[in-house]
Formats: C-alpha cells, sequence, structure tokens
C-alpha cells in the first residue's frame, strides 16, 4: 500500500511540476495576455479567465504531455469505478498455439475467457449457455490466434 501512496505521490509532484511549466511557458510567450486572464481569475470571473487562458497555455511545448498525464489519471479513475467483469469468447479452431497464444494474452491483461466450438451455421451454440448473464459481463469476441493488446481491458471496461 504504502509503494502505491509513494507513486501517487510523485506522480502529482510531476503533475504540479508540467502545470507550473505549462504556466510559465505561457507567461513568457505572452506576459500582457497572461496576466489579463490572471486579472480575470482573481476577479473570480473563471469561465473568462479559463477561455483566455486556454489558448495560451495551449502554445507551450509541454502542454500535449500534461494533457496525456491528465487523461491516463482520469481514464484510471474511470477503471477503477466500473465493476463489471469482462468475458472474452475465443472461438476455437484446429491450431492449438494459435489458441494459447490468444489464452496468453488474455490472461496477461487479467480477462477470463469461455472457449467456444467452432460452430456449424445454424445450429444452436451450446458454449454460450454457460455464460453467467445475471452478472451483465462485457462480451469480448476473439478468434483462436487474435493476441490481445495489454490496454484493450482497461479500454474495453469503459
Amino acid at each position: 500500500m504504502a509503494s502505491g501512496n509513494v507513486h501517487s505521490l510523485s506522480s502529482q509532484l510531476v503533475a504540479c511540476w508540467l502545470t507550473i511549466r505549462v504556466h510559465f511557458d505561457a507567461f513568457r510567450l505572452f506576459p500582457v495576455r497572461y496576466l489579463t486572464a490572471a486579472k480575470w481569475w482573481v476577479l473570480r470571473k473563471r469561465v473568462r479567465a479559463r477561455g483566455q487562458f486556454a489558448p495560451l497555455l495551449s502554445k507551450s511545448p509541454r502542454a500535449y504531455e500534461l494533457w496525456v498525464m491528465r487523461e491516463t489519471r482520469s481514464r484510471r479513475a474511470t477503471l477503477q469505478a466500473v465493476s463489471r467483469p469482462i468475458l472474452a469468447l475465443v472461438q476455437a479452431n484446429d491450431d492449438p498455439t494459435a489458441l494459447q497464444s490468444t489464452l496468453d494474452s488474455l490472461a496477461a491483461i487479467g480477462v477470463d475467457h469461455l472457449i467456444v466450438p467452432p460452430t456449424i451455421e445454424g445450429a444452436p451454440d451450446a458454449g454460450l449457455a454457460q455464460i453467467d448473464l445475471i452478472t451483465t459481463p462485457w462480451l469480448l469476441p476473439v478468434r483462436a490466434g487474435d493476441r490481445v493488446a495489454s490496454e484493450a481491458g482497461a479500454a474495453y471496461a469503459t
């Protein structure tokens, strides 16, 4: 638990430092416009201040890096809020190596799987009857041989 707090603290410090650098870059590039926006912020005209800060802050070479960091943080918070399980439906084929590579990639991201045998067109699929629909899982259909990206579980959950 302590290592998580240290990681969180270092992440917050980096975000704070990047925010300061972006503001400094905006002030250095456009001092008069930056001070005008700051005046509106101090006078509690927040919408007007944000509207004036936004184009100034976007000119910083570090703005994109800060945006990516904030997006990653908000995505992690969203993922923690999602409690639906993800179930991969793996359609099997005759190649056991392809099936194993798919199962390995699913295990790496922590997604449960159900191996569904290939079906004859028009025949009911007995494997789908095993799914517990009460927990309302997200279904991730894949074929044997597909490799799932490491971020796929997080993206699928959002």
